[in-house]
């Protein structure tokens, strides 16, 4: 018979349970996540592929973060602890291992993310986990999906653009830096050539011999900055 508000009758005399209260529901959130509900993967075999999950701590205090996942044999979870600050986003890195068949369509990987708070900005011991009770407990859960090739390169297109600009912006500064050491070479064979010029002439005297020392000193002065460039590059 289903449960019901305990009443004592009379006649006969019977005793109904209350019915159990219900599971407890953690009232505050504590984290976010992104992407929030899927995680995409190719589809394609003998191929290892990675997913980034961005975890939020949206509280006030530290929060211990834990990953788990229905295939264990088949996705690395690095890291699959972590304890975050407030405020702070943590990325986690899902690998998934390269498959040698077309994945199970009638059976779907999970993952859940489950997050408490903590006192300690240290991980969070099992026997830490295992004493926190369920209403202490936040549970958020990411369903696998498999892609076809042709949407993984689509989703992929803007971060292929946007790596050919930074690729175009850093050779424009290396070849900006080739030209300011190419004439700083074409400046020190110039100087030296004048100093060679001047010690040949017998300029011996106070004033050429100070005017040696000056040009040496400016010649260091360029080497340096010869250096200096090239620690840029």
């Amino acid at each position: 018979s289903s449960c019901q508000p305990a009443v004592v009758h009379t006649a006969p005399l019977v005793f109904t349970p209350p019915c159990p209260p219900p599971p407890p529901v953690m009232s505050e959130k504590l984290i976010e996540m992104s992407p929030e509900a899927t995680l995409k993967f190719p589809s394609s075999l003998y191929v290892a592929s990675t997913a980034a999950l961005k975890v939020t701590n949206i509280s006030k205090g530290h929060v211990a973060v834990k990953v788990k996942t229905t295939a264990p044999k088949q996705y690395l979870v690095r890291p699959s602890s972590n304890t975050v600050a407030p405020g702070e986003t943590v990325e986690i890195q899902i690998i998934m291992q390269p498959r040698t068949v077309d994945p199970d369509t009638s059976k779907v990987d999970r993952f859940l993310v489950v997050a408490t708070q903590t006192n300690s900005a240290e991980q969070m011991s099992k026997e830490e986990w295992s004493a926190k009770s369920k209403d202490e407990i936040q549970e958020l859960r990411l369903t696998v999906v498999f892609t076809s090739g042709d949407e993984t390169a689509s989703s992929n297109a803007n971060n292929v653009t946007s790596s050919v600009q930074k690729a175009g912006d850093l050779q424009s500064k290396y070849d900006d830096l080739s030209r300011q050491i190419q004439s700083l070479e074409n400046d020190k064979r110039s100087l030296h050539a004048k100093v060679e010029k001047l010690k040949s002439s017998g300029s011996g005297g106070p004033a050429g011999f100070g005017m040696i020392h000056l040009i040496a000193a400016f010649l260091v002065a360029l080497v340096m900055s010869y250096f200096a460039a090239g620690s840029l590059l």
